[in-house]
């Protein structure tokens, strides 16, 4: 069972894992028993040191309405050890837990149906990349890249 935002989701089935020794992301499928909805839950340690936060990108992105391709942000929150949040690191490896409960779930390209399928996927990362681009202009091209590859699929996920 997970708490986010005030409520239990349970029944996860783990649809990513990363490495130990990175930002231990942890992506879980759920549902939630009391709306019959299955969610995606989102579980990682965000290096304090990034100059973006990926919550405020997601919600950026959607600001003026549903962009294909970038999923839905329904709640974030610091996931908390008591009354502190939950950290790790030191100095400018210092990361935070972090929580999301997204809408939209994916497969990877790879399953993709069709190769129409899989250029509508490609198409939708690629303008979900043009407004983070919007969000970042002033950055380098370097953190770019590194938003670029965080942006989750809506109807297919890259897991880089």
């Amino acid at each position: 069972h997970v708490r986010i935002g005030g409520k239990e989701y349970c029944g996860g089935k783990i649809i990513f894992s990363g490495e130990p020794w990175g930002r231990r992301t942890i992506i879980l499928e759920c549902s939630c028993p009391h709306l019959g909805l299955c969610y995606v839950l989102k579980d990682y340690y965000r290096q304090l040191a990034l100059r973006y936060d990926e919550g405020d990108l997601v919600c950026h992105i959607h600001a003026d309405g549903f962009v294909p391709g970038v999923v839905r942000l329904m709640s974030q929150e610091d996931v908390m050890d008591g009354e502190e949040p939950m950290m790790s690191g030191e100095g400018l490896e210092r990361r935070l837990r972090r929580r999301f409960l997204m809408a939209d779930s994916g497969s990877k390209l790879t399953e993709a149906n069709s190769v129409n399928d899989l250029l509508k996927a490609i198409y939708d990362a690629l303008e979900g990349a043009c407004h983070a681009g919007h969000y970042t202009r002033s950055n380098t091209d370097r953190s770019f890249q590194c938003i670029g590859h965080s942006l989750c699929i809506a109807k297919f996920s890259i897991a880089i």
